[in-house]
């Protein structure tokens, strides 16, 4: 009965009584073979919960990366855009300068009329 049980991290010796004596790293236990089929599950649990969480984590780490490097082309790309931008302005300002001066400003013969007065 006792060669049934899967190995684990646990050794034991099957006794006469059906328990099993469970050898770890700490203690000695001495536990009903139920009992010890349910703490083999509850560890299978818990691998395949490392399993699970250092897979999401490796998953996460991959997209991280992705993102920094997607975050970095859309840096330098506002850069690029934000040249582009100051050297239409700078365009715009002067065409929209000089038109200024000719509509805005005030003809020579207004201001002199308006000085007489």
């Amino acid at each position: 009965m006792g060669n049934k049980i899967k190995s684990s991290a646990f050794s034991y010796e099957p006794n006469q009584d059906g328990t099993l004596a469970l050898y770890t790293t700490e203690n000695l236990m001495i536990v009903p073979q139920s009992r010890y089929l349910e703490l083999l599950h509850m560890e299978e649990l818990y691998n395949a919960m490392h399993t699970d969480l250092d897979h999401k984590q490796h998953s996460l780490e991959r997209e991280r990366k992705m993102l920094k490097k997607q975050n970095a082309q859309l840096t330098e790309e506002m850069q690029k855009v934000k040249q582009q931008n100051m050297v239409l302005q700078k365009k715009g300002d002067g065409i929209q300068l000089r038109g200024r001066r000719d509509e805005g400003a005030p003809s020579t013969k207004y201001r002199a009329a308006n000085r007489i007065k």
